[in-house]
C-alpha cells in the first residue's frame, strides 16, 4: 500500500505502483527510481535520482538536489528547491513548476511540459538557472494557454521552444547551435534592454500581439550565413490600431507581409513581419476629367485623378495610372462618370524602401462621377448674293460642328440671322448671332445636337463665324435711237450716248 514515512533512503527498482504518499510527515532522504514507477498521491524527498520514468504523481516536492535521468510526471506541481543535474535528455511534465536556487547541469535537453493542455498558471522561470551546456530547452506545448515568464538570463547550446498564452521575455535569451521558436496564443513582450540572439539557426515568432520594448536590437541572428533569419507572425486583427496594435519598435527587417498565416512559405527572404491582417487598397478617381465636347466618349486623365485608400503603415503604393478612359456619354454634361480598366498595383515599399507583399486590391476596373464635357463652339457661315440687305435666309446659312470619323455633324437654328455688313467690298464680314438659337440638325452619322454647341461669338472668325457677299449681275437697257453717222446725241439720265 505504499512506503512508510520515516526518514530514509528508498530505492525503487521493478515497475512497481505506489498508492499512498512518499514522505508524508517527514521527507525521504534519498529517493532513487531505477525501474518505471507509478505513484497515485504525492512524493516528498530531499534528494530525487531517476534513471527510469515517474508517472501519475499528485505533486513532487524536491527539497535539495535531483539528478534526473528519465522523464517524470505528475498530475500537480512539482517543486525543486536544489540544482538539478540531467544524466539524459528527459521531459518533466507537471500541472505547473517551481524553482529556488535551482542551476542545472549536464550536455541533455530540458523540456518542462504541462500535464494537461496547459500549465495551471502563468508559469515562471523563476529560481531557475539554465547550464550553458543544455543542448536544448522547451517549456510549454502546443495549445498551452497560460503565460509564460522567463525572467532570467537563458544562454544554451541547443534550440529553444516556448509555448504560452501571454510569453514575457524579461531577460536575454540566447542559443548558439539551432533554431529559436516561441508561440504566443496570446501577447508576446520583449523587456526594454532585452534580446533573443541565434547565433545558429532561425527564430521564429508568433503571436496575438507584438510588443516589442527594446527596440532595434531586440531580435539578433548573428550567424554569417545568409540564409538565416528571424521572423515575427503576428495574428492581430489591427495591428495598427494605436491601443491594441503590435509595437515593432525599429526592428530593421527585409521585407513585410500580408495576408498570411503561420505555416505559409513566405514571398520575401530574410528578417520578416508577418501578419494574417490583410489590408485592401482602392483605387478611386478624383478631381476632374475635363475636355470641350469632340463627338467621342474619350476621357483623357492625369496622375493627379487618381487616388489611393488602405494603406497602412505608412507603406508607399505604386500602381498603374492609366492615361484614358471612357466617359459615360459623349454629350455635354457635368458629374459625367468616368470609367478607367487596368488600374493595377506595381510594387508596394515600406516607409524603410524595403519590399512589402500581401496587399489585395478592390478592383482594376474603376468610375467615378468626376466627368465634365463642355459645349464645342459651332462653325457658322454665310453665303448670299449682294441684294443690298443684311437679312439671311435659312438657305444662306451653314452650321456645322465637329467632325466624327469622316461625318460631320449638322445643326440648324431658329430665330433669325443678319450680315455684319451687306455690301461686296467689305472685309471680314460676319453672321450676327444675337438672335438665333441653335436646334438640332442633321440625320444619322451627320446628327448633331444643339445642347453639345455654343453659337460663335459675334465677331469676325475665319473659321467660325465668316459671311461672304458676292456680287449682283447688272441688268443694261438701252433706248431706242435713231441717229446720221457722225452726229452726237445728247445724253440724259437713263439715256445712252453714242458718238
Amino acid at each position: 500500500n505504499g512506503l512508510a514515512t520515516t526518514e530514509g533512503t528508498i530505492t525503487v527498482s521493478g515497475t512497481p505502483t505506489f498508492a499512498s504518499t512518499i514522505g508524508d510527515t517527514q521527507r525521504v532522504s534519498q529517493l532513487t527510481i531505477n525501474g518505471a514507477t507509478t505513484f497515485q498521491a504525492a512524493v516528498r524527498t530531499n534528494a530525487l535520482t531517476t534513471t527510469a520514468a515517474i508517472s501519475n504523481g499528485t505533486t513532487l516536492d524536491v527539497a535539495s538536489t535531483s539528478s534526473i535521468g528519465a522523464n517524470i510526471t505528475t498530475t500537480g506541481t512539482q517543486t525543486y528547491n536544489g540544482n538539478i543535474t540531467l544524466s539524459s535528455s528527459s521531459s518533466l511534465t507537471g500541472g505547473l513548476f517551481s524553482f529556488s536556487n535551482v542551476s542545472t547541469s549536464g550536455a541533455y535537453a530540458l523540456s518542462l511540459l504541462p500535464y494537461s493542455t496547459s500549465f495551471t498558471a502563468t508559469q515562471s522561470l523563476t529560481g531557475l538557472t539554465l547550464g550553458s551546456t543544455l543542448t536544448g530547452l522547451t517549456v510549454g506545448a502546443s495549445g498551452n494557454t497560460a503565460a509564460i515568464t522567463l525572467p532570467n538570463i537563458i544562454s544554451i547550446a541547443g534550440p529553444i521552444n516556448i509555448y504560452g498564452g501571454a510569453i514575457n521575455v524579461n531577460n536575454n535569451v540566447t542559443t548558439s547551435s539551432g533554431d529559436i521558436l516561441m508561440r504566443a496564443s496570446g501577447t508576446f513582450t520583449i523587456a526594454s534592454g532585452k534580446a533573443i540572439t541565434n547565433s545558429s539557426g532561425n527564430t521564429v515568432i508568433t503571436t496575438a500581439k507584438f510588443v516589442n520594448n527594446a527596440g532595434s536590437t531586440a531580435l539578433s541572428n548573428t550567424n554569417s550565413g545568409a540564409s538565416k533569419y528571424w521572423q515575427v507572425w503576428s495574428s492581430n486583427a489591427d495591428p495598427y490600431n494605436v491601443s491594441t496594435g503590435d509595437t515593432v519598435g525599429s526592428l530593421a527587417y527585409d521585407f513585410k507581409q500580408y495576408n498570411i498565416n503561420y505555416g505559409a512559405s513566405p514571398s520575401g527572404t530574410g528578417r520578416a513581419l508577418l501578419y494574417s491582417y490583410a489590408p485592401t487598397l482602392t483605387f478611386s478617381l478624383t478631381g476632374t476629367v475635363s475636355k470641350t465636347y469632340d463627338g467621342y466618349d474619350t476621357a483623357t486623365l492625369t496622375s493627379s485623378n487618381y487616388s489611393v485608400s488602405g494603406a497602412v503603415d505608412s507603406d508607399v503604393i505604386t500602381y498603374n495610372k492609366p492615361s484614358s478612359g471612357t466617359y459615360d456619354t459623349k454629350n455635354v454634361g457635368t458629374s459625367k462618370t468616368v470609367s478607367v480598366t487596368s488600374v493595377t498595383l506595381t510594387s508596394v515599399a515600406s516607409s524603410t524602401s524595403k519590399t512589402v507583399y500581401g496587399y489585395s486590391v478592390a478592383a482594376t476596373s474603376i468610375s467615378g462621377s468626376v466627368g465634365t464635357i463642355t459645349a464645342a463652339t459651332a462653325n457658322v457661315s454665310a453665303t448670299k448674293t449682294y441684294d443690298g440687305g443684311t437679312t439671311l435666309t435659312s438657305g444662306q446659312v451653314t452650321i456645322t460642328g465637329v467632325t466624327v470619323g469622316a461625318n460631320t455633324e449638322v445643326l440648324t437654328y431658329t430665330g433669325t440671322a443678319s450680315l455684319s455688313d451687306a455690301n461686296v467690298a467689305t472685309s471680314n464680314k460676319y453672321v450676327v448671332v444675337s438672335s438665333m438659337t441653335l436646334a438640332n440638325g442633321g440625320t444619322g452619322s451627320t446628327t448633331g445636337l444643339a445642347s453639345n454647341y455654343n453659337l460663335p461669338s459675334g465677331a469676325y472668325n475665319a473659321t467660325s463665324n465668316r459671311a461672304t457677299v458676292n456680287t449682283a449681275n447688272l441688268t443694261v437697257t438701252a433706248d431706242n435711237q435713231t441717229t446720221t453717222y457722225g452726229t452726237v446725241i445728247s445724253t440724259g439720265t437713263g439715256k445712252t450716248s453714242f458718238t
